[in-house]
């Protein structure tokens, strides 16, 4: 188990690099003819997300099964944060990863929030709870 936690781990740290990464570089390359670098990290933001939304799961359903959670501690904000930062991470970027492998379904409407949903997604969302995420993994594997 713990190799597995160290593989998703990794998976998830230089997951949210690239995306951070590339985030920053975006403007350096877009000449407006799409962005094809996303076009191919969706794909592994798309597992790390679901990754993610299961590890702070697991980890909220430990701590509320052994009875931590009745009292609010500084465990008990963490592993919900995580969660539901975790949960809202995987609504907001499939509802709008579908929305942009599907572009014809999308009203001119929707297509001006889902820009701005990706802008906050990606940066401050998504870099953050899987990179942290990653690390709560990391840390977990080397106490097994």
């Amino acid at each position: 188990m713990s190799i597995l936690k160290r593989v998703l781990a990794v998976f998830l740290a230089l997951t949210a690099l690239a995306a951070g990464v590339n985030w920053i570089a975006t403007p350096l390359y877009d000449n407006s003819s799409g962005y094809p670098v996303w076009e191919i990290l969706d794909w592994p933001i798309a597992l790390g997300v679901v990754i993610v939304l299961v590890v702070n799961f697991l980890r909220k359903r430990d701590l509320d099964s052994n009875g931590s959670g009745a009292s609010v501690t500084r465990k008990y904000l963490e592993v919900n944060i995580a969660f539901y930062a975790s949960l809202l991470l995987t609504l907001w970027f499939y509802w709008n990863w579908f929305y942009s492998l599907f572009p014809d379904n999308e009203p001119d409407a929707v297509a001006q929030i889902h820009l701005m949903m990706w802008a906050f997604i990606i940066p401050v969302l998504s870099v953050p709870v899987m990179g942290a995420t990653g690390f709560h993994l990391w840390r977990d594997a080397e106490e097994a």
